[in-house]
């Protein structure tokens, strides 16, 4: 039987009809908490605060919804008045405490400051906010664009936030500090994007820590030395982007599963970019445990032709991200993979224009049967994205002559009209070399298969 509650009725209502409020019928406040709590969670604070005003029940929801988003910047239209912002924050301030000991999991506060307020007022806010933080009992943290002003904050995190889980620092500033500890016994997922030109010594420890994601802006490479200390032994994701600069020290990472390496683009000669040799070669010796490699166009640069192979051997699934198969990028990556003797999993990802067709069509069949590349041979799955020219085609053509152990291969063509002759060719003179299938895709063809 579903209950009947009344519900506030206008003069209006009751006018027309005496018996409105009286057969209203509360559907909301009889949903099951859980429901109720779903549904709330896409409201605003100051919506909540509304639906917390129209009965009890919805009182007891309003105080105890598990995900609660306070927008500050939506309440900085013109003509509202400072004293209508201290009015809200004050009501925010009473919420928290109204809640009592009902837990909450998402506490969202997209807070922003403006150049036309007071440095007293913005100190205030500040105040505020931080109290906030420093008050709950985190398990996730997300501070995005955002100056940290001195180590205290970093010191709370080590001492205070015992059950928190996730910390994600984006695009942040550092003022007045050269040095960054984040210490913490219970952390298991770091993300670090650091937007900022200074000097920064980086000091990462902790024994739960399964996933790190570390981002510098490239104009690090001119402006300031970045030293990065890692103790993680349980570390299984590891994302570098940016550059590689100065010192770094990443431990004995036996755990590790995936690594990403994304590095800067070099502007110009006179630079002062740090993607040599020495330095990748470095990091990849540190993440040799890893099973999976992913890297960039800029990474792969590093690697010149006749240079010594990283010791890579338990790397089983390879991505590289470029623009085009290019034909100063084939000896780099063919130095590269010498060392990736056990690869079974190869992905090249292009992107839609790769230049001009001339610079990607400088290495035919011939090449390729030069080098002897012993990981072939154990490729199981093979994904191409053949660019504007003739580079990766002739590759994947390679593979299937040679790679026994291959199973599959996918082509997806960003140019499918252009290209599949070509890759239509390639597969019927499959049949005949190769017993893997091979799937070939792509905008403005049909497309083709060929199977044991």
């Amino acid at each position: 039987m579903v209950r009947k509650r009344k519900l506030g009725a206008s003069a209006s209502c009751e006018a027309e009809d005496v018996n409105c409020a009286e057969n209203a019928i509360d559907r909301f406040s009889n949903l099951p908490d859980e429901v109720a709590h779903r549904i709330l969670s896409f409201l605003s604070f100051k919506d909540l605060t509304r639906v917390g005003a129209v009965s009890k029940r919805c009182r007891q929801f309003h105080l105890s919804v598990p995900v609660v988003s306070f927008d500050y910047s939506s309440c900085k239209p013109r003509g509202v008045t400072n004293q209508k912002i201290v009015k809200l924050m004050s009501s925010l301030d009473r919420y928290l405490c109204y809640r009592g000991d009902h837990r909450m999991q998402v506490f969202s506060i997209n807070w922003s400051c403006f150049g036309s307020e007071q440095a007293s007022k913005f100190s205030d806010d500040h105040f505020r906010v931080i109290t906030w933080i420093v008050n709950a009992n985190l398990c996730y943290l997300k501070l995005e664009k955002v100056t940290i002003v001195d180590e205290r904050f970093f010191k709370w995190i080590s001492r205070s936030c015992k059950f928190m889980k996730e910390l994600q620092l984006i695009w942040v500033w550092i003022r007045g500090m050269q040095k960054i500890s984040i210490e913490s016994s219970s952390l298991e997922s770091l993300l670090v994007w650091i937007n900022d030109p200074n000097p920064i010594h980086l000091n990462i420890s902790g024994q739960k820590i399964e996933s790190i994601d570390i981002s510098f802006k490239d104009y690090h490479a001119r402006t300031s030395s970045i030293e990065v200390n890692i103790f993680a032994p349980n570390l299984k994701y590891l994302k570098w982007e940016g550059i590689l600069n100065n010192s770094l020290n990443l431990g004995k990472l036996t755990g590790l599963e995936k690594v990403e390496i994304f590095l800067a683009s070099q502007r110009n000669k006179f630079d002062e970019v740090f993607e040599k040799f020495d330095k990748v070669f470095e990091f990849l010796h540190s993440v040799r445990w890893a099973k999976v490699l992913i890297i960039n166009e800029e990474t792969m640069k590093a690697f010149k032709e006749g240079s010594m192979s990283a010791p890579l051997d338990n790397i089983r699934k390879l991505g590289i991200h470029c623009s085009s198969l290019k034909d100063d990028l084939v000896p780099a990556m063919v130095s590269l993979v010498r060392g990736m003797t056990n690869l079974n999993s190869l992905y090249i990802k292009t992107s839609l224009d790769g230049g001009d067709a001339k610079s990607v069509s400088g290495f035919g069949m011939g090449y390729w049967k030069l080098q002897n590349l012993a990981f072939v041979r154990q490729l199981k799955e093979v994904t191409i994205e053949p660019s504007t020219g003739s580079n990766e085609i002739e590759f994947a053509r390679y593979i299937l002559e040679h790679s026994q152990n291959l199973k599959k291969m996918f082509l997806f063509l960003h140019h499918g009209a252009e290209q599949s002759k070509v890759a239509g060719g390639m597969v019927s003179r499959s049949k005949m070399i190769s017993t893997a299938t091979i799937v070939i895709r792509g905008s403005g063809m049909q497309n083709h298969g060929a199977s044991d």
